[in-house]
């Protein structure tokens, strides 16, 4: 339950971050829902492959 908070609470982060810079410095508003889906993917796919 802890690493799906901290997971959760750095894809928030992230994706604010990407919105917030993507947007100023490269034009790409968009950056901040990819981070955020990037980032739970990899805790998904983390935590399914220690399951194994």
């Amino acid at each position: 339950m802890r690493k799906a908070a901290v997971s959760s609470i750095v894809a928030i982060i992230l994706g604010y971050l990407g919105t917030v810079f993507g947007a100023e410095i490269m034009n790409w508003p968009q950056l901040g829902p990819i981070l955020a889906i990037v980032v739970m993917g990899a805790a998904i796919i983390t935590s399914l492959e220690k399951d194994k």
